[in-house]
């Protein structure tokens, strides 16, 4: 049962094309799609686990779910029948995470105003759903206080992981005061060295579960992206379905790849807050390896040829892999064609 989550929204990222994991999918279900399409570790497809995840925290009809419109025979017979239209935030492609959040975000402050909000990823296993959620109802209530900074849930380390990113908080090891911390740094992916030196300051695993406000999300990406910005700015402006649709798809056909965690996140730590998180169990399922092992873990039945999956993972190949045909020059509004650093 949904708490009220004092006004709060939720944003469920389901955009993503999960390349790394298209074996597996194949695997499971025989056609080859993007796992958060697909029952990996339960008998439910994974953006089903997050939308009820969220509804522990925020009531059904303040969840909006971002997604592609590539993927449309994947999600609308999950969701066709389950949220409103206005609900479903479809993009032409993949774009990245610090895209497709500006859009999602926008189109909440659209519908609902300046209102908290948590954006949850729907690629990840949490064993313990609920203890997870109570860490994000305390978010929202202390977002209350401090609008204008996102809040992140950061996981405490128990190994140091080399494809995670990691928060570094602005404190040291067990001299926190309360449960919510400043960031002094955002590390993306590093080396085992360094995964080593920062388990050992106790640093945390970045889930990108974060909680915040419209305004302090696209306050954010309004100093970090700023030419992306002014891109995507105009589609705010109420317009007819069909007018939206095509500025959308002309704008998307010439946006670079962008993430959120190193081009936003890296670039303002100090506006950010972190959270840590214990015992939950969680997992993010952005490689074989892992899913494999809570697949092992939770007792699901394995692939008969389970290494043949990780490194298929490891190389980032799978059978039937799809390539986006190259944008035509007359898809490309001016503005965007060399705003944004590739």
């Amino acid at each position: 049962m949904a708490s009220d989550g004092r006004g709060a929204w939720a944003i469920v990222l389901a955009g993503g094309d999960g390349v790394r994991l298209r074996a597996m999918t194949q695997w499971l279900t025989g056609e080859s799609k993007p796992k958060q399409f697909c029952p990996l570790v339960t008998d439910r497809p994974l953006l089903d686990d997050t939308i009820r995840r969220a509804a522990l925290s925020v009531p059904p009809e303040r969840h909006l779910v971002i997604l592609n419109r590539d993927h449309e025979a994947h999600w609308d017979p999950l969701l066709g029948s389950t949220l409103a239209a206005g609900h479903l935030v479809i993009q032409p492609e993949n774009r990245g995470t610090a895209v497709a959040l500006w859009l999602a975000v926008q189109t909440l402050r659209s519908l609902a105003g300046d209102v908290p909000v948590v954006i949850l990823p729907s690629d990840h296993h949490i064993a313990d759903d609920r203890l997870f959620m109570a860490h994000v109802d305390t978010a929202i209530r202390t977002t209350g206080v401090c609008p204008g900074s996102p809040i992140l849930m950061g996981i405490e380390a128990t190994h140091p992981e080399t494809e995670y990113g990691w928060i570094e908080p602005n404190r040291l090891t067990c001299q926190g005061r309360g449960p919510v911390h400043l960031v002094r740094r955002f590390w993306e992916k590093p080396d085992l060295a360094t995964a080593r030196a920062l388990l050992g300051r106790g640093c945390l695993w970045n889930t990108l579960v974060m909680v915040g406000t419209t305004g302090g999300f696209l306050g954010l990406m309004q100093d970090t992206v700023p030419d992306l910005a002014s891109i995507m700015e105009p589609l705010g402006t109420p317009s007819p379905c069909e007018v939206r649709e095509r500025w959308l798809e002309r704008v998307y056909a010439d946006l670079p790849v962008l993430g959120f965690s190193e081009r936003v996140l890296a670039i303002r730590p100090e506006a950010c807050l972190v959270m840590g998180v214990r015992g939950a169990g969680w997992t993010d399922l952005g490689s074989p390896s892992r899913a494999l092992d809570v697949m092992q873990r939770i007792g699901r039945a394995l692939p008969a040829e389970p290494e043949a999956l990780r490194a298929a993972g490891a190389a980032g190949t799978f059978a039937g892999a799809r390539r986006s045909a190259a944008p035509t020059a007359d898809a490309r509004p001016p503005r965007a064609r060399s705003a944004i650093a590739r």
